[in-house]
């Protein structure tokens, strides 16, 4: 299966803009993003639920968000359906606020295609994305 890095970053933003304390009947609790929630919020339907689920894993072993519950199953795509994200990590938070402007995120997809490099790590788009932030930073 194919790496889909825009499904991550909207991964991404979501679980930013919505891991957060909420209202309940018992005062505030944090609330956790479900697989089920992604997939129903509009943003992710242009991609398909195995898809997010893929993206969900590699989010996981590059330690950019952080999981409450996982059931184990033998189908990992079943496993992974039962996730609850509850926060980015430090390095998850500061991938995404380097990249959640729309106009920085292409630029880098461009500079990425122009490498011709087809399949490149999301180590790369760190890379690429400190060298840009440090090159703004010195004018």
């Amino acid at each position: 299966m194919e790496f889909n890095k825009d499904c991550a970053r909207d991964i991404l933003l979501y679980v930013k803009q919505n891991c957060c304390y909420q209202d309940s009947n018992f005062g505030k609790r944090w609330h956790d993003v479900s697989f089920d929630e992604i997939c129903k919020a509009e943003q992710f339907s242009k991609y398909e639920p195995q898809t997010i689920s893929y993206a969900i894993g590699i989010l996981l072993d590059y330690c950019l968000i952080k999981k409450s519950d996982l059931v184990f199953n033998s189908n990992i795509d079943e496993g992974l359906k039962n996730i609850h994200i509850n926060s980015l990590t430090s390095r998850g938070h500061e991938f995404i606020d380097n990249v959640s402007s729309d106009e920085l995120w292409d630029k880098v997809k461009i500079a990425i295609k122009k490498a011709n490099v087809n399949d490149c790590s999301l180590d790369m788009y760190f890379q690429y994305i400190y060298n840009e932030t440090q090159k703004s930073l010195n004018g």
